[in-house]
């Protein structure tokens, strides 16, 4: 007859009963694997959760994987990916690959209000850019092809959060007049909550260029970002192929602008990522190693506590309990263990996901969609469940073989060789894991000890920096803007505690990415004057002020650097740098050769001095090409400030900024930095990467000496009578204690062999986060199992001593 439906249930109770205080005696085992299972769920948790919102999810706009970015390409210039607008114009008119195409940048700019002046994030952009993103304005409308022709230009698209903090959010905003860079612009549109343009977020305030977008003469500024939408069934090959014959074409019509100059596209949702994309990688095959290691952990604890259970299985056996029972009894005890982990996991996920988004570098992108998403809970939940009661399912069918008279005869365990070969295996591949793990944190960790010890050849303890901005609709002469920027330096000059002032678009560290139009580090081809058909080097230029060099305190090595008389109509003269020099005329001295910049055009500039390589910050390749020229002769409207001070930085970085702001109301400033902040701030991304891989290293070597310790002490369990009768035959208790550690050191030698390999490709993984150190770095790969074999002998000490201390009296007498 069979059972009805209570009886079943109560005796499921029952079973779960007997299981939980099977745990329960077994304390020590029960935390080990909870601790494990959380620590892997949680991690995984986190991880999944940020990768799915930066990686995997896709943008935020209609149907996005036909969103592309358009760049244009030199064979010269590295890393260059904007473009020209007449080009991106021509692009659009000719293709039919292409249903719309939009290019748009950041400009800064000046909102007023009630006679009062605030920076704001501007941007310029063509109409075809909100297009191609298919948003849809809040209220309003977006720009239009009729607001880029002349006298309908002074039209804006506001975004949401300044329209609700600056303009008070009342719904009559459209059709109202603002005044940016003192001109009145009328409100068109208000963008919807949570829009931003990718690649340039936080943009508040959108008008259309203030020239003719497909005017000829802006066909050699290259300064913009470009979108565009595929058209229905066209692939990314066939409209690469149709834009590079296009561009082909523009070249032979434009050459002085367009020749030598390509087109790349890419999709967008890659440029957006295509920077932490192999660092949130490295991450999460970090975690999903951390994973690995935590369910070998578990399957070898399942496997050395039913190893330790034969008796008991035997007994119950004896006693009238069938397979059935047995095994329910055995997976249950498994699915309670899955259950706890689980549980402790999903709460440590939330947490770990809160502390990544808190210590993560800002250079992030999409953080801010990060939200903790039900199926990466799922997920999570079914590694958690699914890698216990998986591990106890052979162990538990197994059970019910045994052999019951042996079993009943036997002191202790199972210590058959083919179950203590794969104990073995499990925790040699553990380490082999953490070995991977381990590797990857040391590198960083050298790699981050590279980068503290970064010296740019000057003393950069009393250095303060300050990006500023001259409105051009308020300054729109090149003379009013070298005026007042010398003014700026004799106000800045007289603040107590300065010692001297440089101006310069860019530098060391601070790069210009303030404003990449005003404070930007350009790239142009530079020549030869005497040899015009060689082919072009590529270098970064800079505009300096007068004092710069000595200001920042960069060795002038030949010549001189650029002082007050390089000024308009006097001699064009360039500063050029060792590598510059070593790259245009090797074992030459450069000092009155004549440059000529290919794309920026200008008199030939005769090369004044050489000035000493300044190291870059991180990077393991030698110092770039660099030329530097006068702002009185280049003027542009913004420029940094740097400062040197005699004491205390911060203090009179405050200065500064509160006697700039006096003095010139309308000048527009960034917040003073010193420039050790300014190497922190640098430093922000290696020390969190460092960190994280770090944690799952630490958490990879906890479980795997947990694992080398459960396997060692399990051996002395079944050795107990061998050690027992060595020791009565003359074995003292140094001979025991190196025998039993030799177990636990001989795990970590193997498992360190089998990890190597891993470890050299991971080394390659994370290659573009390494400065100045090789993926396979010789010294970390000696470490590593030198340390590991450390924590194998402390991991197997405890069961070792517990061996040598073996009374063989008491084990002789038991046996």
């Amino acid at each position: 007859m069979s059972s009805s439906p209570v009886s079943l249930f109560a005796s499921l109770g029952s079973d779960i009963r007997i299981a939980a205080r099977g745990l329960r005696r077994n304390a020590g085992f029960a935390w080990a694997a909870v601790l494990t299972l959380g620590l892997a769920v949680g991690g995984m948790t986190a991880m999944l959760t940020v990768a799915n919102a930066v990686l995997f999810r896709p943008l935020p706009f209609p149907d996005p994987d036909r969103l592309v970015s358009l760049c244009e390409s030199h064979p010269q210039v590295a890393g260059f990916c904007v473009a020209s607008t007449p080009n991106v114009s021509d692009w659009g008119r000719a293709s039919h690959s292409l249903a719309a195409v939009g290019a748009a940048r950041d400009w800064p700019m000046t909102l007023t209000q009630e006679g009062r002046n605030a920076a704001v994030r501007g941007g310029l952009a063509t109409e075809g850019t909100f297009r191609a993103l298919g948003v849809s304005p809040a209220l309003g409308r977006l720009l239009e092809p009729g607001d880029h022709q002349a006298g309908n230009r002074r039209v804006a698209l506001v975004s949401h959060a300044l329209w609700v903090t600056r303009l008070g959010g009342a719904s009559g905003i459209v059709g109202r007049t603002i005044r940016l860079e003192d001109s009145a612009y009328t409100v068109v549109g208000v963008l919807p909550a949570g829009f931003d343009v990718p690649l340039l977020e936080g943009v508040e305030v959108w008008t259309p260029p203030q020239f003719d977008p497909a005017a000829d003469d802006q066909r050699d500024w290259r300064g913009f970002q470009v979108f565009a939408r595929l058209a229905p069934g066209v692939s990314l090959a066939s409209a690469t192929a149709e834009l590079e014959s296009i561009q082909a074409g523009l070249a032979d019509l434009h050459p002085a602008a367009d020749r030598g100059w390509g087109v790349e596209i890419h999709p967008l949702r890659d440029r957006v990522v295509g920077q932490v994309r192999p660092a949130l990688l490295a991450f999460l095959g970090a975690t999903v190693l951390a994973v690995l290691i935590a369910c070998l952990n578990v399957a070898t604890l399942l496997l050395a506590r039913w190893s330790s259970r034969g008796r008991e299985i035997a007994v119950r056996a004896a006693l009238g309990g069938g397979r059935g029972a047995i095994v329910r009894l055995l997976l249950l005890e498994s699915l309670l263990l899955a259950l706890a982990g689980s549980i402790l996991g999903l709460l440590i996920g939330p947490w770990a996901t809160r502390a990544f988004l808190a210590l993560a570098p800002q250079n992030i992108p999409r953080l801010d969609q990060v939200v903790i998403d039900p199926a990466v809970f799922g997920a999570a939940l079914l590694i958690g469940v699914a890698v216990p009661v998986l591990a106890g399912v052979a162990p538990a069918l197994r059970s019910t073989s045994l052999n019951l008279a042996g079993s009943l005869r036997a002191a202790s365990g199972d210590g058959r060789p083919g179950r203590e070969l794969l104990r073995r295996g499990l925790v040699v591949i553990e380490l082999g894991l953490a070995v991977v793990l381990l590797v990857g944190a040391g590198l960083l960790g050298r790699s981050f000890l590279n980068l503290l010890g970064w010296s740019p050849g000057f003393e950069r303890q009393h250095l303060v920096t300050v990006w500023t901005l001259l409105p051009p609709a308020r300054f729109p002469r090149a003379e009013d803007v070298r005026g007042t920027y010398r003014a700026i330096r004799e106000e800045v000059s007289a603040v107590p505690g300065v010692d001297g002032v440089g101006q310069v678009s860019a530098g060391p560290l601070f790069g210009g990415s303030a404003s990449p139009l005003f404070g930007g580090r350009e790239t142009d081809g530079f020549r030869d004057s005497k040899r015009p058909a060689a082919e072009p080097l590529p270098a970064r230029w800079y505009d300096a002020g007068p004092d710069y060099f000595k200001t920042l305190g960069t060795p002038i090595l030949r010549g001189r650097g650029i002082t007050a008389a390089d000024v308009t109509g006097a001699p064009a003269v360039a500063v050029v740098n060792e590598a510059f020099a070593r790259r245009m005329w090797p074992g030459e001295d450069p000092i009155g050769h004549r440059i000529t910049a290919v794309e920026s055009g200008g008199d030939p500039m005769e090369v004044v001095g050489l000035l000493a390589d300044i190291p870059p910050f991180g990077a393991r390749e030698p110092a770039e090409a660099e030329v530097y020229w006068p702002f009185e002769q280049q003027t542009r409207w913004a420029s940094y400030l740097v400062i040197r001070v005699t004491d205390q930085p911060e203090r009179v970085g405050k200065l500064v900024a509160e006697r700039l702001a006096e003095r010139f109301p309308d000048l527009q400033l960034s917040r003073t930095r010193t420039l050790p902040e300014l190497v922190q701030a640098r430093l922000v991304s290696p020390r969190f990467s460092l960190l994280l891989i770090s944690a799952f290293a630490g958490i990879a070597v906890l479980i795997a000496g947990i694992g080398v310790f459960g396997v060692v002490n399990f051996l002395v369990t079944r050795r107990r009578r061998e050690i027992g009768i060595r020791m009565a035959l003359g074995a003292d208790l140094g001979q025991v204690l190196r025998g039993v550690m030799r177990e636990g050191i001989g795990l970590a030698l193997y498992g360190s062999l089998l990890g190597l390999a891993g470890a050299i490709g991971v080394g390659r993984l994370i290659a573009s986060m390494l400065a100045g150190v090789s993926p396979v770095d010789p010294v970390t790969l000696v470490l590593v199992p030198v340390g590991l074999a450390s924590v194998a002998a402390v991991a197997a000490f405890l069961p070792a001593l517990r061996a040598a201390r073996t009374d063989p009296l008491v084990v002789l007498r038991a046996e």
